[in-house]
């Protein structure tokens, strides 16, 4: 009979990766340069980059902090001088959890979660939205390049089209880079409802006709668009 005590195994992987050593890679250390007279702004950068680079960093638990700092400090951050350096360093966080997280799930709540800051950033970047425009145009390309490579893009339409419109109203973008993106989404998005049952097939054959609600998310009606 084995003497094992499995709390000690779970005390022992927690203590391992507490003790890991975390190196903050050079790139990253200009969010803790931008936020160095804020003591508690400062404090969050350390421990979300720590966070981000330890060897055992749980993704999901990344996100969700990283998701809360990058939309409450968005403004303090854009206003530095290095500031787009600094919001280029949470995008590739961003991206990050979305190539490396093994749940599916973090996939589309990283892209999702990113496609929400740069709206926000879109929103409030003020003056210096011409300064950010070329990382928010890098942004949707990437964007761009990953959704049809992932499942996610079915979910991502509805994210996107607040984007747009929020771009539209900023001004400056041509559509043809948004409609790209978003024409990749619904192709997903339409792709994944006819690989379901066609929803025409739930309406009883005495329904009345002023029953159209199914009828236009029917196969045939979607093969039209």
């Amino acid at each position: 009979m084995s003497n094992a005590d499995p709390g000690r195994s779970a005390l022992e992987i927690n203590l391992q990766r507490t003790a890991a050593k975390v190196e903050i890679p050079e790139a990253q250390r200009v969010l803790l340069e931008i936020t160095a007279k804020s003591v508690g702004i400062r404090k969050r950068t350390q421990a979300l980059l720590e966070e981000v680079n330890h060897p055992y960093a749980n993704w999901k638990e990344v996100l969700q902090d990283l998701r809360t700092y990058a939309m409450e400090n968005l403004y303090y951050i854009d206003a530095h001088e290095r500031g787009v350096e600094g919001l280029q360093v949470l995008v590739d966080i961003f991206f990050r959890i979305e190539k490396e997280s093994e749940d599916q799930l973090d996939h589309f709540e990283a892209v999702r979660s990113l496609s929400r800051f740069v709206e926000k950033l879109v929103r409030e970047s003020g003056d210096l939205l011409e300064r950010n425009r070329p990382l928010i145009d890098a942004t949707l390309r990437e964007i761009d390049y990953r959704i049809p490579r992932n499942d996610y893009g079915s979910l991502l339409s509805g994210s996107l089209r607040r984007l747009f419109q929020t771009m539209r109203e900023a001004g400056g973008w041509d559509d043809e880079t948004m409609r790209s993106l978003l024409v990749d989404a619904l192709r997903i998005t339409y792709d994944a409802w006819l690989r379901r049952t066609d929803p025409s097939e739930w309406i009883d054959e005495g329904a009345d006709e002023k029953t159209p609600s199914l009828r236009r998310l029917s196969h045939e009606a979607i093969r039209e668009y």
